[in-house]
């Protein structure tokens, strides 16, 4: 996949995709191994660094979307398909690209991503010195949010490590 199609995507599914394409080989693959290999594709392709929890994320939805089998904790790959075909059937194609569904907690952690980003955004356009009583109100009120959002940040991430 080239670099424009990868920076049309988030983070999470920049590494899903550069994890599968190295699971796509059928070979025996360490969590390590896929982290190096997608970190080195990003470097190559000039992406943005990535953040611990997207690779956390991004391989476990490339691992699980795969369908790849865990040998051993921390190590993957696809299971081999079978050389037996019935007769008269022809045997199956494996599409080029395999189509990755987000899971629903995976989108949102990227809404509450995003929401962060903007909220600090607009956080920082309220000059608080001139501001007047309602403003600082909803200044406050958006730094609360952003602290939720990344605490939950934080908690999606150690939950991600932990598995």
């Amino acid at each position: 996949m080239n670099r424009e199609q990868l920076m049309a995507m988030r983070p999470t599914a920049q590494v899903r995709t550069l994890a599968a394409e190295l699971l796509q080989d059928g070979r025996i693959h360490s969590r390590q191994e896929i982290v190096e290999y997608v970190k080195e594709q990003g470097r190559r392709k000039n992406l943005p660094v990535f953040r611990e929890g997207h690779l956390a994320g991004g391989i476990r939805e490339a691992v699980t979307n795969l369908g790849c089998e865990r040998l051993e904790r921390g190590t993957f790959r696809i299971p081999p398909q079978s050389e037996a075909v019935p007769d008269g059937a022809e045997p199956a194609e494996v599409p080029e690209e395999i189509p990755v569904v987000v899971s629903c907690s995976r989108r949102a952690e990227e809404v509450c991503d995003d929401a962060r980003k903007r909220l600090t955004e607009i956080s920082r356009e309220i000059d608080y010195v001139s501001a007047d009583e309602a403003e600082l109100k909803l200044l406050l009120r958006l730094r609360e949010y952003v602290r939720l959002l990344e605490e939950f940040g934080r908690a999606q991430e150690a939950e991600e490590q932990g598995n």
